[in-house]
């Protein structure tokens, strides 16, 4: 099950194992390592996706995982820790992934405007991960129709720049929250950039998963090599996003137990600035406000009572440099 405490963090393997099964194994050991919460793959039967002509074709038909070789995966993943899901795109690869049980179904921002198909997922019951690159307001706005129409109840939308790599200046993650409230979803965002930077920024705008790009080695030719990250890289990305997290917070101010004792002799706090007889009317001069010993008891008044405290009549011997308290002052309310 994909655990939603923190960010969840999905290593997309995709096409990268380049259809071995062994290569993919060691991937997902690998992610496990790195800290990864899920993997994905990818599960494109191109005699039904793609013309044989398309370049997608050749790249997807020699990387294909069996359904064996698939559930194999599945259960390498789980056993390690990991949820595993992948992207089916076709009534026939779709029924049988679900035979295998996955933790979700994933809608590629390639898939997304194949309204009939978001909605034939969304008909299995599980939570749906749909990614929206490439898609305008209303194209999302469609799959989430066809999503809820086919009764998805647990969804996370992902925010994508869907260029290979996307560069930094075309990342516009300020959708991820803009995705959020207009949908009412989870967000997420699906990273194409290169690098772990903008990973880590998406958690500051409320992604709660990031999806990147894995792979053993950035130098290997073609798939999607050259904008993953390898298992050090990516266990250095976690490691930035679980300290992004512990950054964020909560909204509102909230204070540590450390800070409210700081808070208790950092802030200034009003004194008389000279020995004070009983019953005397304390002056402008009389008061000034000072941070205290770190020793002080609180309670001690803020400067912003400053004009109310002048004119007023202490109502015991105060020494100079005395802390003044409500108790100091007669008739104080």
């Amino acid at each position: 099950m994909i655990h939603r405490s923190h960010c969840v963090v999905v290593a997309e393997i995709g096409i990268n194992h380049e259809g071995s099964v062994e290569t993919c194994a060691e991937m997902v050991a690998q992610a496990a390592w790195a800290g990864a919460d899920a993997i994905k793959l990818q599960t494109v039967d191109a005699d039904i996706s793609y013309d044989k002509n398309s370049p997608s074709y050749t790249l997807f038909k020699r990387s294909a995982l069996t359904p064996e070789e698939t559930a194999q995966i599945f259960q390498q993943s789980r056993r390690l820790g990991m949820a595993a899901f992948t992207t089916a795109v076709d009534p026939v690869t779709i029924d049988w992934v679900d035979r295998l049980d996955p933790d979700a179904h994933k809608v590629s921002s390639g898939l997304l405007t194949t309204t009939p198909i978001v909605h034939y997922l969304a008909s299995k019951g599980r939570p749906l991960i749909m990614s929206t690159g490439m898609s305008t307001e209303d194209d999302i706005q469609d799959a989430m129709e066809a999503a809820r129409a086919g009764g998805a109840t647990d969804i996370t939308l992902l925010h994508c720049t869907s260029l290979y790599p996307a560069a930094p200046e075309l990342l516009n993650l300020s959708s991820i929250p803009w995705l959020a409230d207009r949908w009412n979803v989870r967000p997420g965002f699906s990273d194409h950039s290169l690098g772990d930077e903008a990973a880590m920024l998406a958690v500051v705008f409320g992604a709660t998963m990031i999806e990147k790009h894995f792979t053993l080695d950035v130098t290997r030719p073609d798939f999607d090599h050259h904008l993953s990250l390898d298992p050090i890289a990516f266990k250095e990305m976690v490691r930035k996003i679980r300290v992004a997290e512990k950054m964020v917070g909560t909204p509102g101010r909230v204070m540590s137990d450390a800070e409210l004792e700081m808070r208790r002799w950092a802030h200034r706090v009003l004194v008389v600035t000279r020995d004070i007889d009983a019953h005397t009317a304390l002056l402008d001069s009389d008061v000034t406000y000072r941070r205290p010993a770190k020793d002080v008891e609180p309670g001690g008044l803020p400067p912003k009572e400053l004009r109310r405290v002048i004119g007023c009549c202490v109502s015991q011997f105060l020494t100079a440099g005395t802390v003044l308290r409500p108790e100091h002052l007669e008739g104080w309310k």
